[in-house]
């Protein structure tokens, strides 16, 4: 394995949110920035209604522009949606007077999924499922989403086509400047520099994100399963041709080169190829977070 590339230490400014303890103890939802010196720092703490039972946490966020609004979905027996004005300037109590909507996006999956959030940049929308394949019936221990539904809180009206979220390429033969993809004789393969074409073991992505020379985040839209419920965009680490198998965790996708994956420690913040990660003003390392995690455009 090659040595990691040094720190960064010029950044595009960027912003992002998660929920997590707040600095009293409490439940809050975390707004993340990043400045122009790659140090990351809590811009606000909001914190989460008192009322809200481990059940109802907060289970999805989508943020799709920084002066824009922030939606919330949280839990319980009918799932709601809340949206937050300008939450970088929002009163400190706002999501406590938040009002929560309820929605019925599709079918519940059957151990209890209803609906989460997508966002192409611009607009949100609710996602869930029109139908689960049970796999064979009772006795079957797996079920995956036939169709998945893609919903405008406000109007219900639903979208034709499943959204394309920000911050990705859709793929294209270039996914960094020595590694390209391409179908040779009806098998996926991937050419890194001058060398001859080898085998691509993974399907091709449908989209991608160039962090290096040679690293990058392959993406693919994969549709609900019981292993993982909502619609999403998984995104896998490749240095050249073949998949690092030490970035490990849930991986997310944001503007100008940045990404979070998730550890033990909560979210880890990296720019561009693999690093240790992000600091904090006092070049401390640290993890934000512990629940869902999304990334804003400017």
């Amino acid at each position: 394995m090659p040595p990691s590339p040094p720190e960064p230490t010029t950044c595009t400014p960027a912003h992002l949110a998660t929920t997590g303890a707040c600095s009293d103890g409490l439940r809050c939802l975390l707004l993340l920035e990043v400045n122009a010196t790659c140090k990351v720092a809590v811009a606000r703490e909001l914190p989460l209604p008192d009322d809200l039972d481990p059940g109802e946490g907060v289970l999805d966020l989508a943020w799709p522009r920084r002066d824009g609004s922030l939606f919330l979905v949280i839990g319980g027996e009918t799932w709601r949606w809340g949206e937050l004005p300008a939450p970088l300037t929002a009163p400190a109590d706002a999501l406590t007077k938040l009002t929560w909507n309820k929605a019925k996006v599709g079918v519940i999956e059957p151990e209890g999924y209803q609906f989460g959030l997508e966002t192409d940049g611009k607009s949100v929308f609710l996602v869930g499922c029109a139908a689960w394949d049970d796999g064979g019936g009772e006795e079957s221990e797996e079920w995956d989403c036939t169709k998945t539904l893609f919903v405008d809180p406000k109007t219900k009206k639903k979208a034709r086509r499943a959204p394309t979220p920000p911050f990705m390429v859709p793929f294209e033969r270039e996914v960094a400047p020595v590694i390209a993809l391409t179908m040779i004789g009806g098998e996926a393969a991937c050419i890194s520099g001058s060398d001859p074409p080898e085998t691509f073991e993974d399907d091709l992505p449908d989209a991608f994100v160039t962090l290096g020379p040679s690293d990058w985040l392959g993406i693919t839209y994969r549709a609900g399963s019981r292993m993982h419920a909502r619609w999403r965009a998984d995104a896998d680490y490749y240095r050249g041709c073949e998949q690092d198998g030490n970035v490990t965790g849930m991986i997310r996708v944001g503007p100008d080169g940045f990404w979070a994956r998730s550890t033990e420690a909560g979210w880890q913040l990296q720019h561009g190829p693999v690093r240790s990660g992000l600091s904090d003003a006092t070049g401390t390392l640290r993890a934000f977070g512990d629940g869902p995690l999304a990334w804003t455009g400017e």
